[in-house]
């Protein structure tokens, strides 16, 4: 048996950069077994592997505590910033550990979900029963919430990192952006009077509920211009953080469906393939969630697999070096009922995507090192 330590793999890019081919896990609680000793989290991590770390920096209200730490406040992050709270300052250390045992440090940051922004200053959306009700996140059209993100960010690239995982919030979803504030700026830039009959068509049933459907044109200009924001919102983040660490990554979530449906990207999220690479990001983080998949495509495990390595074939077709694109994928279930996932589904896209497709691999959700699918990191 042979380890695939892929460090020495590396592709250039057109600014002079290296893009690491990533064989990574996503932490999202830190097991307390490691609380007084963070160096052997990682050391086992790396007997199994793994070159890089994505951990999770953000604490919104409800979430669980790494390492089963006594927290400050209920919300926050876990890192020194002024413009949120600090439940608790662990990522120096977390840093050191890491970097002591060759591994790369991502510090997985949220944006829209972040807590304390939402309370501040929360988007509206566009009701099928009429008026608007509370949006998905907070209200990034705003300045005051932009500013204070990009001070997040900036304070976060302050620690030694290797880069940064910019969570899957980083979206507006198709009825968002309804607040007079932007609304009034949409019509401003584009001369449109923004009202749901311009943008939808009818409205149906959906799981018991009322939805918009049938989008006209104007619509997808609605959210084209709603992707340029998001775009623009990352590229200054980009720029902002670059300058304090010149060689710092920049890595960002999407859904699966973005890079198989430029359409649907467009229309769920404002999210496109094409939008990330003009920032540009370093790596795009594909959400190849076999249970997820399953569930909501009403497919069995098996065709899933096949449904996820068109995905990745289709996104390193889109993608400039096949290292750039990470497949995350899921190896416990996040929906209640559902006790594990097999392995055997994820060994065989591993596989395939090492032995033929050579991109990037992320597995999550690991909070203990006892939960890495070791095979996922072999080669023949």
């Amino acid at each position: 048996m042979i380890l695939f330590i892929s460090d020495n793999l590396l592709a250039s890019n057109s600014d002079g950069g290296k893009f690491l081919e990533i064989n990574g896990v996503q932490v999202f609680v830190m097991d307390q077994s490691y609380v007084s000793d963070y160096n052997k989290f990682f050391k086992e991590l790396k007997e199994q592997g793994i070159n890089t770390v994505f951990f999770r920096v953000f604490h919104n209200r409800g979430d669980r505590p790494h390492l089963g730490l006594d927290i400050k406040c209920d919300s926050g992050v876990y890192f020194k910033t002024k413009e949120l709270c600090t439940v608790a300052d662990i990522l120096g250390d977390i840093v050191k550990s890491a970097h002591k045992n060759d591994i790369s440090l991502y510090a997985w940051m949220a944006t829209r979900s972040i807590t304390e922004l939402k309370e501040r200053d929360r988007s509206l959306s566009f009701s099928p029963d009429g008026g608007t009700v509370e949006g998905y996140g907070a209200n990034i059209f705003k300045k005051d919430i932009r500013d204070s993100l990009i001070k997040t960010f900036k304070d976060l690239a302050k620690y030694n990192i290797d880069g940064i995982l910019v969570q899957d919030d980083f979206i507006i979803k198709y009825n968002e952006g309804a607040d007079k504030y932007t609304l009034d700026l949409f019509k401003a830039d584009t001369g449109f009077s923004p009202t749901p009959s311009i943008f939808f068509n009818k409205i149906k049933e959906y799981n018991g509920k009322k939805v918009f459907s049938g989008y006209n044109d104007v619509f997808y200009i609605w959210s084209l211009w709603k992707n340029e924001y998001l775009i623009n919102l990352l590229r200054d983040i980009k720029v902002t953080i670059r300058k304090v660490n010149k060689d710092i990554k920049l890595a960002v979530n999407i859904y699966y469906e973005t890079p198989i449906s430029r359409e649907k990207g467009l229309a769920w999220y404002s999210q496109t393939v094409q939008g990330l690479l003009s920032v540009p990001v370093d790596y795009v983080a594909v959400m190849g969630y076999i249970d997820q998949i399953s569930n909501e495509l009403e497919m069995s495990y098996e065709d899933s697999v096949d449904y996820i390595l068109d995905i990745a074939k289709t996104s390193i077709d889109q993608i400039p070096f096949s290292n750039r694109v990470i497949m995350k994928l899921q190896v416990k279930p996040f929906r209640k009922g559902i006790d594990n996932i097999d392995n055997k589904y994820n060994i065989e896209i591993c596989k395939i995507l090492k032995n033929s497709y050579n991109g990037s691999i992320v597995l999550l959700p690991i909070n203990n090192p006892t939960d890495v699918i070791q095979s996922c990191f072999e080669t023949n």
